[in-house]
């Protein structure tokens, strides 16, 4: 009876240490501001060039969400925008249409600590090549 109180006795120390990994919530850093607006500036480019409503696209990306948590947006520790993906974002709920995106990229120049890009299967305009994509070197 003995060792069946020290194991009851180790076992509540063993919740009681545990509880706070379940009950306090992690962590995060809070989004940086000029990367939030930077989103935001790219969702209003996509509203901008389409004849429609594209909100069911990205339906996170609001002006008082928490960007680290919006889908197709990664984050660092510091709250830095490290992976867009920003693949086949129109086709998704327009399938037939193949209007062109005049993505202007010095939007994503916002993005220091940006890493990972991701536009493929997206209908953009060719004048991409000249507007500084170059600039973007942390992408890898």
């Amino acid at each position: 009876m003995k060792d069946w109180c020290l194991d009851k006795r180790q076992s509540w120390l063993l919740i009681f240490m545990m509880l706070p990994y379940f009950v306090v919530p992690r962590i995060q850093a809070l989004c940086v501001e000029e990367e939030r607006k930077a989103l935001l500036a790219i969702k209003a480019s996509l509203n901008d060039s389409y004849t429609y409503d594209v909100n069911p696209l990205l339906p996170t990306w609001v002006n008082h969400g928490e960007c680290c948590e919006w889908e197709r947006v990664k984050c660092d520790t510091t709250g830095h925008v490290t992976e867009l993906a920003l693949k086949n974002v129109i086709s998704i709920v327009y399938e037939d249409y193949h209007r062109v995106w005049p993505l202007n990229i010095s939007l994503f120049l916002h993005f220091n600590e940006l890493r990972s890009l991701n536009l493929s299967w997206n209908y953009i305009d060719n004048t991409i090549i000249t507007t500084g994509l170059e600039r973007l070197s942390s992408l890898k």
